[in-house]
């Protein structure tokens, strides 16, 4: 089995903070649900979190915001916050703005946020 390397830069964004991510994703693994895992997706446009346990600031939406998937699905956003990734080599990234979206059955992290922030991502088969 490889080892999961995340190779980590300084740097500070208004999506992303405290730390820079850049991942090298040797093995995915698609079978099992498990609400704490992340998945980095290229075509996310913003941070998405199903679990609102993860959330250390929380704001309510109740504008009826509704985000749209790449499958035609919609979901209700019910709310606005702060999530912490805590990385196995000890480093936390801070993502701001995640939306809190209850019925998503994975939790993403944007890719395009990631990249528009100066991110860098390596994808390695």
């Amino acid at each position: 089995m490889k080892n999961h390397e995340v190779n980590m830069i300084d740097d500070m964004t208004e999506d992303v903070s405290d730390i820079s991510l850049s991942a090298v994703v040797s093995e995915v693994n698609l079978v099992g649900s498990n609400p704490r895992e992340w998945w980095i997706d290229t075509g996310a446009s913003r941070h998405v979190c199903s679990d609102k346990g993860l959330f250390t600031t929380f704001e309510p939406v109740e504008n009826g915001e509704k985000l749209f998937m790449g499958n035609s699905a919609t979901s209700e956003v019910q709310g606005l916050g702060k999530v912490v990734l805590k990385m196995t080599s000890g480093k936390e990234l801070t993502l701001n703005n995640v939306m809190y979206v209850p019925d998503i059955r994975k939790n993403l992290v944007s890719g395009s946020l990631l990249n528009k922030h100066g991110f860098r991502m390596v994808f390695e088969s």
